[in-house]
């Protein structure tokens, strides 16, 4: 139940309403071997569930995000094996927006951020790709999903005020602890 709604309803509409074209569900393995919650779910949305992760666990990291990006490569190794109506692919473009565009979005924010437009807030972070782990640099966006992690974060700007500089934070003081 989401907000006195059935949640397969309430997801739903939470798409209808946001105009959302794919959406991805993120749901513990239990809920989704367990009950019919999660098929329930998969069938409201019809054309728009891309792909199902069951994977995760408490407080959920990036790592696992990442996980769910790369699970991908499962329903591509399908459609080698002439495996028949496959969801859309999720693309790494795809999971950036996620943590960009449509995050703002959903939090009725994106007129004010998510995207580097003219009269939006500067929110800036400035990744180091001279690092082994991001290695190749072929594909910009792959690299940010997939092999980036927080110690790559160089330099983040917040409203146009600078936050963190060459991997140090900026205007903090720590007190030494004895």
């Amino acid at each position: 139940m989401i907000y006195g709604k059935p949640a397969t309803e309430a997801l739903r509409e939470e798409a209808e309403r946001l105009g959302a074209k794919r959406v991805y569900l993120i749901a513990s393995r239990t809920l989704n071997t367990t009950t019919d919650e999660i098929e329930k779910i998969r069938a409201a949305l019809g054309a728009r569930h891309a792909a199902t992760f069951d994977g995760v666990p408490q407080h959920t990291t990036r790592d696992v995000v990442t996980q769910i990006a790369r699970q991908r490569n499962g329903v591509f190794q399908r459609g080698i094996n002439d495996e028949k109506n496959l969801p859309k692919l999720l693309t790494t473009r795809d999971v950036l927006e996620f943590a960009t565009i449509e995050g703002a979005r959903a939090n009725k924010l994106d007129r004010k951020v998510g995207t580097l437009t003219p009269g939006k807030e500067a929110d800036l972070i400035l990744l180091r790709t001279d690092r082994p782990n991001v290695a190749p640099v072929n594909n910009a966006i792959g690299a940010v999903v997939t092999n980036m992690h927080p110690g790559n974060v160089d330099t983040v700007m917040v409203s146009g005020r600078m936050l963190k500089r060459n991997g140090q934070l900026v205007g903090c003081r720590f007190r030494q602890s004895e």
